[in-house]
């Protein structure tokens, strides 16, 4: 078949996703977010938060598989496939469609989150790096992720924003690999169907 090793990568890519789909996180991302009380004993500040949502252990599962759709080096990132259409003879529409959706994630992972600290205002790609890599997938202590993760960890609102936000990115990115996914699944067949 002359685009066997294409589709493979196509196969591999949909059965992250599926495996992605199996994970208990699905069961818990109804209700996302999170609320600091702020109370005072003895003039001294005491701060208590709740997180609604996935609880560690499936966003910690369901980040080991994640990384697949946005790393370059396993050649399955929303990047790499958006790259890998543009290079096949498919029909303009599930090229446009994968084009689109990494476009639309680009645009959300800009997008600033409220939270600013020495006049840097951070982004939700900043907040889904430093929980990623400063803490769940790589903890390299000379990482600049590294360090941002810990001048957070203690404070409890700036952590909060940036885990929720760190959340909400799971769930968007889900969102969009899963149309990737099914576009996968209609470029396979245009693919199989293609005569030497």
């Amino acid at each position: 078949m002359k685009y066997e090793k294409e589709i493979k990568l196509l196969r591999l890519f949909n059965e992250k996703v599926g495996k992605l789909e199996k994970l208990a996180i699905l069961k818990n991302i109804k209700n996302v977010g999170f609320e600091v009380k702020t109370t005072y004993k003895r003039n001294k500040r005491v701060e208590k938060e709740k997180r609604f949502g996935p609880n560690s252990k499936s966003i910690d599962a369901f980040v080991l598989t994640i990384r697949f759709f946005v790393r370059d080096r396993d050649g399955i990132s929303i990047n790499k496939i958006n790259k890998l259409y543009s290079s096949l003879p498919l029909s303009k529409i599930l090229i446009e469609k994968v084009s689109e959706t990494e476009l639309r994630v680009n645009q959300y992972l800009s997008d600033h989150i409220g939270y600013t600290v020495d006049n840097y205002t951070f982004t939700r790609c900043d907040a889904f790096e430093i929980i990623l890599f400063g803490s769940l997938a790589h903890a390299n202590a000379n990482d600049k992720r590294r360090k941002q993760y810990e001048s957070i960890e203690n404070n409890v609102l700036a952590y909060e924003v940036v885990y929720n936000s760190f959340t909400r990115t799971l769930i968007f990115l889900l969102n969009k690999i899963k149309i990737i996914s099914a576009t996968n699944k209609k470029a396979i067949l245009e693919l199989e169907n293609i005569t030497v």
